[in-house]
């Protein structure tokens, strides 16, 4: 367990109440089906670019990345996550303009429209299950064994809960401005954390000269057909269903673009960041500063504790939180409205459904 001033508990507390407060606070806005799960077809380039990064960034980006980049270093940001880009921007060019240009509302209106009810049905499935939070749930549960020591049915509950009432009384629009909220936390904790980290290991020449510069070939020693496993997992860009609702959320086309072209700028350099930290960690127990025994999952989070002061630390928490809690909200948005929308709408008025029969 991490010692945590009391600052530092201030912090996280006060950012667990302000997420719920926002929530309740928005839940008085009233309005249409549309307004509830696609926020009035309203997002600008700006909400859309908080709401993209943060989304798709939780635990898994600040476990895996740094895991990989402590084994692999450099080539773990150059050869094994950059396919991920070229598909979200296929997607965002080429998809995304073709699509918005209908009144669709849920990946599986999509199928409704160009198959039929039934395959609209089987694709509502698939959305829901791949949308029930479970991995998010599940590292909530991590996030308080590992930090706090606690059980992780209690952190499961307490984040939550909290994740779920601004969810469920802000709609999509409270997704959204939590999601800029948390954004601006994540990138900005992490920012913070790279000089400390990199001056605990006597700066970036100190980290080449300790690993070695066959660690930094940008493209390593592995296996073509290890790149080629890795890119091909991308591919979940086209059938992730948070992605269709943000797109089917924009303001137009060009607002999709421009998001997308500037988010991918941003992704590069969370991703560069987390694998800046795991090589920091890699190095700083080859030197001896850390234990050699470092499970290289948690080497970005040992970094931090490592490095950073009071105030900063709980503000680092709370980053830590809001990717995690930013991956739920929009996990549990879109597996409700697999139900109420492609599921039960359609049972009880049957009738084609366009962007009058959602209001």
């Amino acid at each position: 367990m991490i010692q945590l001033a009391a600052l530092d508990w201030l912090i996280v507390g006060a950012y667990l109440a302000s997420m719920t407060a926002l929530g309740i606070w928005l839940s008085r806005r009233g309005g249409s089906f549309t307004d509830f799960f696609l926020a009035g077809r309203s997002l600008t380039t700006p909400m859309l670019i908080a709401t993209l990064v943060s989304s798709y960034y939780g635990i898994d980006v600040l476990t895996a990345t740094p895991q990989l980049a402590y084994t692999y270093v450099v080539v773990t940001w150059v050869g094994l996550g950059r396919p991920a880009y070229l598909f979200l921007l296929i997607a965002a060019l080429l998809v995304a303009s073709r699509l918005r240009t209908e009144p669709f509302v849920s990946l599986p209106d999509v199928m409704v429209r160009y198959y039929d009810q039934n395959v609209g049905y089987t694709g509502t499935v698939a959305s829901f299950l791949y949308s029930v939070p479970a991995l998010q749930l599940y590292g909530f549960g991590l996030i308080g064994e590992l930090l706090f020591e606690w059980p992780p049915y209690l952190s499961i509950l307490l984040f939550g809960s909290v994740a779920l009432v601004y969810t469920l009384g802000g709609s999509f629009l409270g997704v959204v401005v939590t999601d800029a909220v948390q954004f601006v936390i994540m990138c900005v904790t992490l920012a913070v954390a790279v000089p400390f980290s990199l001056s605990m290991i006597g700066g970036f020449d100190s980290m080449i000269g300790t690993l070695g510069t066959e660690y930094f070939e940008p493209m390593g020693n592995l296996s073509p057909w290890l790149f080629l496993v890795y890119a091909m997992t991308y591919l979940v860009v086209f059938v992730e269903p948070g992605f269709y609702q943000r797109i089917f959320a924009a303001r137009s086309s060009k607002v999709i673009r421009n998001a997308f072209l500037l988010g991918i700028v941003l992704w590069g350099a969370f991703d560069w960041i987390c694998t800046i930290l795991g090589m920091v960690a890699k190095t700083a127990v080859l030197q001896g500063a850390m234990d050699a025994g470092l499970p290289a999952d948690q080497s970005l989070l040992a970094v931090v504790f490592a490095v950073l002061p009071t105030g900063l630390l709980g503000l680092f928490l709370a980053g830590v939180l809001a990717t995690q809690m930013s991956t739920l909200d929009s996990c549990c948005l879109v597996a409700g409205g697999n139900i109420s929308y492609d599921v039960y709408r359609p049972l009880v008025n049957p009738r084609p459904r366009t962007e009058s029969s959602c209001v």
